[in-house]
């Protein structure tokens, strides 16, 4: 049979009791130099609600111009809250702060900015291949930023530009329509 074990730890001062096993017998050992830096130390919580990071991800659309890009969903951001604990430790002037995460709960989840792309005709990739190309806190509405970053990824040339549905769905017809032309002129 298997004996239960438990340790109730009690901190006073320097010293440290333990209790193990059934028995009432006490031992009193040396605290660890782990606990010491934490009596030591002044202690504090702190609470923060911030916002959470979301993804831009960049989908591959073979129905779109090469280099053309389309926002398909705005990113948002979330919301987590985030507990903290601040210790200052050090002596006298030489106090310094550690901040160190004890526990983090989203509490709206963020939404992920996404965008179509047309690739590179010379490109192995595949409708709907899909490719993160960075995060965010705050939608990007800098469009250059935006042609950046897919730049960045190598996922577009340098003609690419940024564009509402209607205006590539128009240029899509526009193409085809000048294909068709040409070869009925043929």
């Amino acid at each position: 049979m298997k004996k239960k074990r438990f340790a109730l730890v009690l901190v006073a001062g320097s010293i440290m009791l333990t209790a193990c096993g059934h028995s009432k017998t006490y031992d009193l050992v040396a605290p660890t130099e782990e606990m010491k830096a934490l009596l030591n130390s002044d202690y504090k919580p702190s609470l923060e609600i911030e916002k959470a990071e979301f993804s831009i991800q960049a989908i591959a659309d073979s129905s779109l111009e090469p280099g053309v890009i389309v926002e398909v969903q705005e990113g948002e951001p979330g919301v987590k809250k985030s507990v903290y604990r601040t210790y200052l430790e050090g002596e006298g002037e030489n106090k310094e702060e550690n901040k160190t995460l004890f526990s983090q709960i989203i509490l709206k989840e963020s939404k992920a900015e996404i965008v179509h792309y047309g690739p590179k005709k010379d490109d192995s990739v595949k409708d709907g291949d899909t490719v993160e190309v960075g995060t965010a806190t705050e939608a990007l509405t800098d469009q250059d930023a935006m042609i950046r970053l897919l730049k960045d990824k190598n996922l577009v040339g340098d003609d690419a530009e940024m564009m509402s549905k209607e205006e590539a769905e128009k240029l899509s017809r526009e193409k085809k329509e000048k294909e068709e032309k040409k070869k009925a002129e043929e």
